[in-house]
C-alpha cells in the first residue's frame, strides 16, 4: 500500500487536533494548584475584610482564630546557577504586615534552602497604631525545581519557600499582600552573560501537612498531623537562546492548531493559485508542527518522566530540521526547475534536481548530528571521509560516472532534446540520469552511455540555441555550364523546398573542378534535426526537378547523367491535375501558353487585389505563397518551384486571400482559364481535379497559418515583462461570460 507524503502529513493534523481536544478539557485539572490570583488555602474562609481584620476565623467548632500576616518577597539577585547540583544563590527581601507583635513572622524556616536556618538581617520596622511594617534581607544558597505544581519542559524555577518554625496554620497564615506596591520582575536579577534569561513570576501560598511526633502543642492535630502555612515566590527562567519552541503557550497552541488545519484542509482543496497556496500551506505547516509540539510538550510534561521528555524532545528537534529540508527541496522542484523547463524553455536534467535534493538533506543531517546530538561534525566528517575512501574504491567506475555527471550539467554540452553525436552513437538526448546519458537513435532504439565515457568523447551537439541546424551537401554537375547559371538553379531548388529556413538564407559555392567534375556545396538551415534525412531528400528531389526543366547534367566521375529535353507537352502530360484531359486536348493547349518572366521580389498574383483566372505553370524559379493573417499581416504558408502549378482558386471563380511573389527570377508558362476551358471537352473531371487541389491547399495553408499565430502567441507571451506577470499573479482578473443570450 502506497502512502504519500500528505497523507503521512493530515494524519499527524488530525492526532494534533485530537491532542489539542483532550488538553482543552482537561485544561483545568492540568494548571498547577497555585498563580497570582490565588488569595490563599483551600483549607480556611477568609472574610470580606480580611484586609482590615488582624485575624481569620479558623476551626470554627473550637472558636480558634488565626494571624494573617500580609507578606511580599523581593528577589534582587540571582547568581551562581548550577543546573548539575540544582542550586543557585539568591539575595532577597521578605516584607511583613501585621498588628499581633507577638506572633513574629520573622521566626521562620526555609524549607528549599540549602540550609534552612538562614539569618535574616533587618532592614527596617516600623508602627503605626496597631499595625506593623517590618523588612527583612538576607542571601543563601537554594535548590531549584523544589516547587510543588507543573513544570514546563527545559525550564527550572528557583526561588524562596518558608514557613512559620513554630506557629501552625491554625495561629498564623502567610498570604500575598496585594495593597504593596507589586512591581515588576526585573529581568536583570540574572546576569545575561550566564546564559539563561528571566521568563515568568509565581507567587502563592499553600500549606504543608507535618506530623506531630507527640509534641504537647500540637495535641489537637488530627491524626498525628499538624498543617503549616506556607509561602511560596519562584522566578522561571531559561536558556538565553533563540528557539521557536514556547512561542505558542499551551492556551493559544490548540486554537493555533485548529485555524491553521483548516486553512490547509482549505488550501488542499484550491488550485486556481498554486504558488498562494503553496505558502499558505508551508506557513499553516510550520504552525501546525509548532502547535503539536507545544500540546506534547507542555501538556504531557506533568505524566512523563525526563527521560521520555528527552526523546520527544529529541524527535521535534530532528523534525524540524527535516522539513524545512523538505519544504526547501520541494520549492527547488516546483518554483526552480519547473519554472526554468516550462516558461525559460530550458531542459534541466533529472540528475540536477536529485543532487540538489542530495545536498539539501546531507546538510540538514549534519545539522543534526551538530545541534540535536551534540556531535563534532569534524570527527563525522573524518569517519565519513574514511567509509568514503572505502566505497569509492569499490565503485570507482560508478564514481567517475556521477562525477562525469555533474560536469555535464554544470558545462551543459548538451541538453534534454538535443541531437547529438557522441563517437559514432547519434540520436536526441531523452535523459541524463547519475550515471549514463540516454540517447533515442534515429532506429526508434535507447542507448546508455556511461558519463565518463560521453566526457572523455568528442560532442556533436546539432542543436543551436535558436534551434537551426545548418545542413551542408554536395552537388556534382557538368564543368562545361556557366557556374552562375547553375548557382541561380541550385538556390531555387532549395528555396522551393518547404522545411529549408529562408533566414538565414542558404548559401552556394563553387568549389571548381575535380575528378572531371563541377562541385557545388550547398548550405541551408533546418529545424527538428532528428527528421534531417527527409528534409535532405526533399531537397534533393527540388534540385532534381529544376535540374530537368533546365536541363542540366548531373556528373559523377566524369559520367553526365542527362534530362530528356522538357517539352510543353510533356510537361502537361506530367501534371496530375489533367489526367482528366485527353492528348488531343492537351495539344490544343499548347500554342496558347504564353511565356512570363519575374524578377525577384516581384508579385506574381494578388487576390487581394484582383483575382486572377489565368493557370501558371513554373519553369524556372521560386514562388511564395502568402496569405493574411487575422492582424493582416501576411505569412509565408507554402512554397513552389520548377514544375509546379498554380490558379486553381481563379479558375473556379472562387475568392481566396493569397499573394504569389518570386523569390528568384522566375519564368512562368500562363493560360487563361476561358482558352482552357474551351478546349477541354470534358470539363468535370478537370474540375474535379481543380477542386480537390484546391481543398489540399486550403487545408495545409490554413494550418500553417495556425502554427504561426501560435508560434507568435508564444512568443509574445515570453515577452511579457517581470513586472506584469507579478501583477497579473497577485491581481487575477475574474472570469466573466460574454454569451450573447445571457441576461
Amino acid at each position: 500500500m502506497n502512502i504519500s507524503i500528505k497523507s503521512i502529513f493530515y494524519i499527524f493534523i488530525l492526532f494534533g487536533m485530537s491532542l489539542s481536544v483532550y488538553t482543552l478539557f482537561n485544561q483545568q485539572e492540568s494548571k498547577p494548584n497555585h498563580s497570582e490570583n490565588q488569595s490563599g488555602p483551600s483549607l480556611y474562609q477568609q472574610q470580606s475584610k480580611a484586609k482590615k481584620e488582624s485575624t481569620a476565623l479558623f476551626n470554627e467548632p473550637e472558636i480558634q482564630k488565626a494571624n494573617m500576616i500580609y507578606t511580599r518577597v523581593t528577589i534582587k539577585k540571582i547568581r551562581n546557577i548550577d543546573i548539575n547540583l540544582a542550586t543557585a544563590s539568591l539575595d532577597f527581601e521578605i516584607n511583613f504586615h501585621y498588628d499581633n507583635e507577638g506572633c513574629h513572622p520573622e521566626n521562620i524556616r526555609f524549607l528549599n534552602a540549602t540550609e534552612t536556618d538562614l539569618p535574616l538581617a533587618p532592614m527596617q520596622k516600623r508602627k503605626s497604631g496597631n499595625d506593623i511594617w517590618a523588612s527583612y534581607e538576607g542571601v543563601g544558597n537554594f535548590y531549584i525545581d523544589q516547587f510543588p505544581g507543573t513544570y514546563l519542559f527545559d525550564r527550572h524555577q528557583v526561588g524562596i519557600q518558608f514557613q512559620h518554625n513554630s506557629l501552625p496554620i491554625s495561629n498564623l497564615i502567610y498570604i500575598q499582600d496585594k495593597d504593596l506596591k507589586n512591581t515588576q520582575t526585573d529581568p536583570l536579577i540574572i546576569d545575561p552573560l550566564s546564559g539563561w534569561v528571566v521568563t515568568d513570576t509565581q507567587v502563592f501560598q499553600d500549606i504543608e501537612m507535618r506530623t506531630t511526633l507527640g509534641n504537647p502543642k500540637y495535641l489537637h492535630a488530627f491524626e498525628g498531623k499538624m498543617g503549616f502555612s506556607r509561602f511560596n515566590h519562584g522566578i522561571s527562567f531559561k536558556p538565553s537562546q533563540f528557539s521557536l519552541r514556547g512561542l505558542i503557550n499551551e492556551w493559544l497552541a490548540w486554537r493555533v492548531l485548529w485555524v491553521s488545519s483548516v486553512f490547509l484542509l482549505i488550501a488542499a482543496f484550491i488550485v486556481r493559485w498554486p504558488r498562494t497556496m503553496w505558502g499558505v500551506t508551508a506557513i499553516c505547516a510550520i504552525l501546525v508542527i509548532m502547535s503539536i509540539e507545544s500540546l506534547v510538550l507542555y501538556g504531557f510534561a506533568p505524566y512523563l518522566t525526563d527521560y521520555q521528555m528527552q526523546w520527544i524532545t529529541m524527535g521535534f528537534d530532528i523534525l524540524w530540521w527535516l522539513v524545512p529540508a523538505f519544504c526547501l527541496n520541494l520549492f527547488m522542484r516546483r518554483f526552480v526547475f519547473q519554472s526554468m523547463t516550462h516558461k525559460d524553455g530550458l531542459y534541466v536534467a533529472n540528475i540536477v534536481p536529485r543532487f540538489v535534493g542530495f545536498l539539501i538533506y546531507t546538510f540538514a543531517c549534519l545539522g543534526i548530528v551538530a545541534y540535536v546530538f551534540d556531535q563534532e561534525i569534524s570527527r563525522f566528517l573524518a569517519t565519513g571521509g574514511i567509509f568514503a575512501m572505502m566505497i569509492g574504491l569499490a565503485v570507482k567506475m560508478n564514481v567517475a560516472d556521477v562525477i562525469s555527471g555533474i560536469a555535464i550539467n554544470i558545462e551543459s554540452p548538451f541538453r534534454l532534446g538535443d541531437w547529438i553525436q557522441i563517437d559514432q552513437h547519434e540520436g536526441v538526448v531523452t535523459d541524463i540520469t547519475w550515471r549514463s546519458t540516454r540517447i533515442k537513435t534515429g532506429e526508434n532504439a535507447i542507448l546508455c552511455i556511461p558519463n565518463s565515457k560521453a566526457t572523455e568523447s568528442s560532442i556533436q551537439n546539432y542543436n543551436t540555441s535558436e534551434d537551426l541546424n545548418w545542413i551542408k551537401i554536395k552537388v556534382p554537375l557538368s564543368h562545361k555550364i556557366c557556374p552562375v547559371s547553375i548557382e541561380d538553379i541550385l538556390m531555387a531548388a532549395v528555396l522551393a523546398t518547404k522545411d529549408v529556413i529562408t533566414d538565414p538564407i542558404p548559401k552556394i559555392y563553387y568549389k571548381g573542378t575535380a575528378e572531371l567534375n563541377a562541385w557545388f556545396d550547398i548550405f541551408f538551415c533546418i529545424k527538428d534535426y532528428a527528421n534531417r534525412k527527409r528534409r535532405i531528400d526533399n531537397v534533393w528531389t527540388s534540385i532534381w526537378k529544376h535540374l530537368r526543366n533546365a536541363e542540366i547534367q548531373l556528373s559523377m566521375m566524369g559520367q553526365y547523367f542527362s534530362f530528356p529535353q522538357q517539352k510543353l507537352f510533356d510537361i502537361l502530360d506530367g501534371l496530375k491535375i489533367l489526367d482528366g484531359i485527353g492528348i488531343q486536348d492537351k495539344l490544343e493547349l499548347i500554342p496558347h501558353f504564353k511565356s512570363k518572366t519575374f524578377a525577384a521580389g516581384q508579385v506574381i498574383v494578388n487576390h487581394q487585389i484582383k483575382a486572377s483566372d489565368e493557370f501558371f505553370i513554373i519553369r524556372k524559379g521560386a514562388v511564395r505563397v502568402y496569405f493574411p493573417s487575422d492582424d493582416g499581416e501576411l505569412i509565408e504558408v507554402d512554397r513552389m518551384g520548377a514544375g509546379d502549378y498554380f490558379g486553381e482558386t481563379g479558375l473556379l471563380g472562387e475568392a481566396y486571400a493569397t499573394q504569389i511573389k518570386a523569390v528568384t527570377d522566375v519564368t512562368i508558362d500562363a493560360i487563361s482559364g476561358d482558352i482552357l476551358f474551351a478546349c477541354v471537352d470534358d470539363r468535370q473531371p478537370f474540375l474535379d481535379q481543380l477542386r480537390h487541389l484546391r481543398l489540399r491547399r486550403m487545408i495545409n495553408r490554413k494550418q500553417q497559418k495556425d502554427e504561426y499565430e501560435e508560434a507568435l502567441a508564444e512568443k509574445e507571451q515570453k515577452k511579457m515583462s517581470l513586472i506584469l506577470r507579478l501583477k497579473q499573479f497577485l491581481w487575477p482578473k475574474p472570469l466573466t461570460q460574454t454569451t450573447n443570450g445571457a441576461s
